[in-house]
């Protein structure tokens, strides 16, 4: 691999899925239909475990979710980041008179076209 080359929007793009995907998992029930499923069987031996199993499995998707939340967060500040070092590296090319008028493919214009400049 000769470099990370990154397309505009896609961090932002995941950043946003991967909330999507951590507000799904927030708003799973996994107790209830054990707590039905229990109230369904009396007297059967797995019943004592249901209700424990239901606040097992509820604990581990809200710690899910929270870590998902928390990467959604990280690839939002990747990308904010990305975004101030092309736009830094924008500047810094038009101060020494490098940098060209012509628009980057990708949208990220100074990165893309000192790349391109190199190869």
């Amino acid at each position: 691999m000769d470099g990370i080359h990154v397309v505009a929007g896609d961090l932002e793009t995941l950043s946003v899925r991967v909330a999507e995907v951590a507000e799904t998992v927030s708003g799973l029930d996994l107790r209830s239909p054990l707590v039905h499923a229990r109230s369904a069987m009396p007297g059967a031996d797995a019943r004592s475990t249901m209700e424990a199993t239901g606040d097992a499995l509820e604990d581990r998707a809200t710690a899910r979710a929270q870590s998902l939340s928390e990467h959604s967060d990280s690839v939002s500040a990747a990308a904010a980041s990305f975004a101030r070092t092309d736009s830094d590296l924008e500047a810094s090319l038009q101060a020494a008179g490098t940098a060209t008028a012509a628009p980057s493919p990708t949208g990220h214009g100074a990165a893309a076209r000192l790349s391109a400049r190199m190869e």
